[in-house]
């Protein structure tokens, strides 16, 4: 199995974070959603090329509208989508890590992450999370 991580993108001057969502999963996948509670806020600082940053992070719950898709437009490249339980998302390597461990308890409510996860990276339903492999099966 590859490496696995939520898909994102990034937010324009003046738009909103779910307008943004809905916007980013109109373009890499091709299909419309309703954009449900937010649910975690996540600073995630790392290093990329000798530079430091610190991402922050609006993670939100997203009912997609028609069928699930199985492929996802990174740029120019064309990648699979795993669609996987969260109960199985400690069993891959999957990237936020966090969200392994706090997706199966989650109370409901908004919560702040630290994350370090994201140190020396080169990238960084409620009962289904979305994963893109990083290595196309």
């Amino acid at each position: 199995m590859g490496k696995y991580y939520l898909l994102g993108g990034a937010i324009r001057v003046g738009e909103g974070t779910s307008v943004a969502l809905k916007r980013e999963l109109r373009e890499k996948l091709g299909v419309d959603c309703q954009v449900g509670n937010l649910t975690f806020v996540v600073e995630n600082p790392f290093e990329l090329q000798d530079r430091f940053w610190h991402n922050i992070e609006f993670h939100y719950l997203v009912d997609i509208e028609g069928p699930l898709p199985e492929k996802v437009l990174e740029g120019s490249e064309t990648r699979s989508l795993k669609w996987l339980p969260i109960d199985q998302l400690d069993r891959v390597d999957f990237k936020p890590t966090f969200l392994a461990q706090v997706l199966p308890n989650w109370t409901g409510s908004l919560q702040h992450i630290k994350s370090d996860y994201g140190r020396k990276a080169t990238k960084a339903s409620e009962s289904d999370i979305i994963a893109v492999s990083t290595t196309d099966t």
